[in-house]
Parts: C-alpha cells; structure tokens; sequence
C-alpha cells in the first residue's frame, strides 16, 4: 500500500489550509496540552487539538499517537486511531503498525496529509522536538475555516505544491481540490482550467507530452494577471504542510527523541 492517493487526494487543501494558518498565527510561540486537547498560540489563540504522530530523525521512524508510550487519551489521538481501522479494512500496514520506517513514502508530512483530509481537520502543525523530530497536531476550529478562493494565493498554493514534488497524479489531484473548493473544472487539450465566480478569473494548468505539469498561470479579466510552475521533474522545494522550522539537529540520544513526546515543548496550556 503506498500513500500516494491519499496524498494526491489532499495535498492540495491541505498547502492551502497551511499558507492560512500562517498567516494567522504569524511567528507566536505555541503551548500545547494534550491532557485537555489544546493549543494555543501566543496569548490569545486557542485551538482544538489533537495528535497524530511523531516523525524521528533518530531512530529514522514514524510513530502512531495512540502507539506513543505517554498513553494519550482517545479523544486526543481519534484521528489516529481511525486511520488504524482504515488500515485494517484495507490491509495498509503503514497506519496499523504502532511504528514504521521512514521511507520516501512514509514521512511525516505525508502522513499529515492524509490524517488532515481524512478528519477533515482545519490544518495541521508540526510541532519541533529536539532531534529535528516532529509531533503533527491537527487543528480544529472554525475561525480557521479557509476564506473564499483568491487567484493570486491559489497560483501560489499550487506552485508550492509542484515544487514539493508530492503530487503525482496531478488531473486526479485538481478534480479532487476542485469538489474540496466548489470549483469549476474544465479540461482543453494539455491544458485543465479552474474558476469560479470569486476567482473573477481562472488558473490555467498546463501540461508537457509526458503528462508533468510545465506550467501554471492565473487569468483574470482575459489576460494573464501571473505565472507561475516549474516542471514537475524539480520536486525538491518546500513541503506543503510542514508547520515549523525545518532542518534536523544531533541528537546523540537519538533513540530518546520522541519517547518522552512533549517533555521538550512549550510548558502545556
């Protein structure tokens, strides 16, 4: 089973609901309590949280919220839990397994991806831990709820998502952000067209003779207002939905990263 459908399925939505949750909570030191299910950012926003995993450098693994020995509670670790289930029914190891190897396909951004679209969660977070590690939260609340689609900003989403390289099947992953959306979508040739009556405009996907995205332009009042896209090929910029400083630090305690999960974050809520 590999994960790329669910992140074909998502990554999209998911790059959006990142690029809003910046704006909104902007560069605040956050606190989380996972005893209560919150997290707050600076002094005045709260949110609804809960965990999924964490992502370790160290001992190079994924582990599941419900599988981390500090033994979070249901509640907090529901999204978890149901992808597990999922799992089950489909024979996916990757989500049944308390811990699995990063791979290419098992990362923690990925696995952010799809527990955000399968929750239906308003973002996700990537908590930093020492080590370069990562806890992926995910974000309830409807003051995150997206603002109407915006021509500029969805030319950008889109170019962050194609320099990431995670989206492969690129005509399934637009029709799919098209329902997410309420977006039209039409496709001409090598070319597939997104609108909608708030875009007052459409973003012009285009495709090269081996089916890569070659180009994306915003076209707004009949001519190109902006253009953006690099061919597919080029898959090593940002992450869509990595919600934290990157990088990794030595760690020469590697196997002890994670296992004490929040000991090393913010005092909680």
């Amino acid at each position: 089973m590999s994960l790329q459908p669910l992140v074909d399925a998502h990554a999209i939505l998911a790059a959006e609901q990142q690029r809003h949750l910046a704006d909104v909570i902007g560069e605040r030191a956050f606190a989380v309590d996972l005893a209560t299910g919150r997290i707050r950012f600076g002094g005045e926003l709260t949110y609804d949280v809960e965990l999924l995993g964490s992502e370790a450098p160290g001992p190079g693994t994924w582990m599941w919220g419900w599988a981390n020995p500090s033994g979070f509670n249901a509640e907090v670790t529901r999204t978890a839990r149901a992808l597990r289930e999922l799992g089950r029914e489909r024979g996916w190891p990757a989500f049944t397994k308390g811990e699995v190897p990063l791979d290419g396909d098992v990362t923690g951004p990925r696995m952010a991806i799809a527990g955000v679209g399968h929750a239906g969660a308003a973002a996700h977070y990537g908590a930093p831990l020492g080590g370069g590690g990562r806890a992926y939260l995910l974000l309830h609340d409807p003051g995150l709820a997206l603002p109407p689609p915006d021509l500029s900003r969805l030319v950008t989403v889109l170019s962050t998502v194609l320099q990431s390289g995670e989206v492969e099947d690129w005509p399934a992953a637009l029709g799919l952000y098209a329902g997410q959306r309420g977006l039209a979508l039409k496709r001409r040739d090598e070319t597939m067209l997104l609108s909608s009556p708030e875009l007052a405009g459409h973003v012009r996907v285009s495709f090269d003779d081996l089916g890569r995205v070659s180009g994306i332009k915003a076209v707004a009042g009949g001519r190109a207002a902006q253009a953006q896209g690099a061919n597919a090929s080029n898959g090593a910029g940002a992450v869509p939905g990595d919600g934290g400083p990157g990088g990794s630090e030595p760690d020469d305690n590697r196997s002890a990263t994670r296992r004490g999960l929040f000991s090393r974050l913010r005092p909680p809520v």
